[in-house]
């Protein structure tokens, strides 16, 4: 059975632009990350600590995530502009075999 490596971490996490990120694992050889699946969410706007609360104008963001064969990348916007924009929170969730 195939299974992730018990180094599976994230080395890294880069900013390219206002909310648009590039993630880097640290390892992935016992599965192939173009296979892989990956789910984001999270909350609030970054340094809007109003955002942070449920149901504040800016608690949610909109989301894009794309799995690429060396990296991830996630892009956040604002909820009403579309504008990129820093988010508060991320989490970030991949499957794979």
């Amino acid at each position: 059975n195939p299974s992730v490596s018990s180094a599976f971490n994230i080395s890294s996490v880069t900013r390219t632009a206002e909310g648009v990120y590039t993630v880097t694992l640290s390892s992935t050889t016992n599965f192939s990350l173009s296979s892989a699946y990956a789910v984001v969410g999270g909350y609030g706007r970054s340094g809007d600590d109003p955002s942070q609360t449920v149901g504040d104008n800016e608690f949610t963001c909109n989301w894009g995530v794309k799995v690429n064969s060396t990296n991830i990348s996630i892009n956040s916007k604002d909820n009403d502009t579309n504008d990129d924009s820093d988010f508060e929170v991320c989490y970030l969730q991949v499957y794979s075999r």
